[in-house]
């Protein structure tokens, strides 16, 4: 058994990209603030965020973007990929 293979998780779970666009979603409504108030924060277009927020597959955002938007909500780049609690057991 090669490396690759024992780093296989047991069950699919869902991509890191399906809980960046909704902890930035989560957290931006924690904050009380519109997509287009954060977008002005993050100093990233409106039409950005969305396809952030929604994951769809043309949005691949880059660490400066994700920073930003990091900065905006007041929180470090790596809380916006953190899987919540009892999330961790999803499957797809």
């Amino acid at each position: 058994m090669n490396i690759l293979e024992k780093r296989k998780p047991k069950k699919l779970v869902l991509t890191d990209g399906y809980w960046l666009g909704t902890n930035i979603g989560m957290l931006r409504i924690d904050k009380n603030m519109s997509k287009v108030e954060l977008a002005r924060r993050a100093g990233i277009p409106l039409r950005t965020l969305r396809m952030i927020e929604n994951m769809t597959d043309t949005v691949n955002p880059t660490l400066h973007t994700l920073t930003a938007i990091g900065a905006a909500l007041g929180v470090n780049t790596s809380e916006l990929f953190a899987i919540r609690p009892g999330e961790e057991d999803f499957q797809v």
